[in-house]
């Protein structure tokens, strides 16, 4: 077997694994009572909730680049990132991404690569950065340790990317392939290109915006959909936990790890297993099924006005 085909048998192992914790003792007719009792009204309004947060990533993307791209691209953007991420395995919607803003706004792809990175490197500091929080708020001294020492170097290797511009595409061109050689030098020109006080700046404002968002998404739904006697310092620490599972290796989708993950995080706060599934099952189909399909629509209108 080779490679692929082992760290597929890896993921889908996980995914099942976390699947059976999610739903083992389970009793099901609880949980269809607790999931058919979910306020009309209050579902509407976090589904209204989570379309805000399509249109921060858009305005996010629009400020990356110089001129600024068209706010529709942005948004249409990030729906096709998070649909395909959905569907294919290897977070493949990010290249997904950068080939269609580099096509659709004629561009180079290494540099649409790089626009990328720092929107997924932020996304990143800001789990880690929720993560800590939470690390410190639940006293797990070791959880605290390695989220800093995680940033800390993220941070010391971009550093030293920028102050030693040629390491990398030095490295790199050794393979002797011209191509990879151009492709990592572009790359690495528009990663330190937007290494400046105010790139950075947009990017941690921006950044926030969205994960506010998202916070507001999960946290309403637990209080007001689930209706769970949950703090909203509570509420932060069970979105960053359940938000911290899908970093798992796992099927696209991360299905299984997601439910598994929220129905622990909500046990330690006492919920009942039923109603953390719920929940967590609500909340899934929701970042699940709008992005896939908002993501489908955009490829679809790509190809046909590409003519397939």
């Amino acid at each position: 077997m080779n490679k692929a085909g082992v760290k597929f048998i890896i993921q889908l192992s996980i995914s099942l694994i976390c699947a059976y914790y999610a739903f083992s003792g389970i009793e099901f007719l609880t949980l269809w009572r607790t999931i058919r009792n979910y306020s009309l009204n209050s579902m509407l309004v976090v589904f209204a909730i989570s379309l805000f947060s399509y249109l921060a990533l858009g305005i996010r993307l629009k400020y990356m680049k110089i001129p600024a791209l068209p706010f529709w691209d942005c948004v249409k953007a990030g729906v096709l990132c998070l649909g395909a991420n959905n569907i294919f395995p290897a977070k493949a919607g990010e290249i997904i991404k950068a080939a269609w803003l580099s096509r659709r706004n004629a561009f180079p792809f290494a540099a649409a690569l790089g626009i990328v990175f720092w929107e997924r490197f932020f996304d990143v500091n800001m789990l880690l950065l929720i993560g800590v929080w939470t690390a410190w708020t639940l006293d797990i001294e070791s959880g605290l340790l390695v989220g800093i020492l995680v940033l800390a170097a993220i941070w010391i290797l971009l550093f030293f990317a920028k102050i030693y511009p040629q390491f990398f595409p030095s490295l790199f061109s050794k393979i002797k392939i011209s191509k990879l050689s151009d492709f990592i030098n572009t790359l690495q020109e528009e990663v330190n290109s937007n290494m400046t006080i105010k790139k950075l700046s947009w990017l941690a404002i921006s950044t926030g915006f969205i994960w506010t968002f998202y916070a507001a998404v999960y946290i309403s739904s637990y209080k007001y959909i689930a209706v769970l006697n949950v703090t909203i310092t509570q509420g932060i620490c069970i979105f960053a936990i359940s938000s911290l599972g899908m970093l798992l290796p796992s099927t696209p989708g991360a299905i299984g790890v997601y439910e598994a993950s929220t129905v622990l995080a909500l046990s330690w706060f006492g919920i009942e297993k039923e109603q953390a599934l719920g929940i967590a099952l609500f909340n899934h189909a929701l970042q699940f099924i709008p992005t896939t399909l908002l993501g489908l629509a955009v490829f679809i209108k790509d190809r046909v006005k590409c003519g397939g």
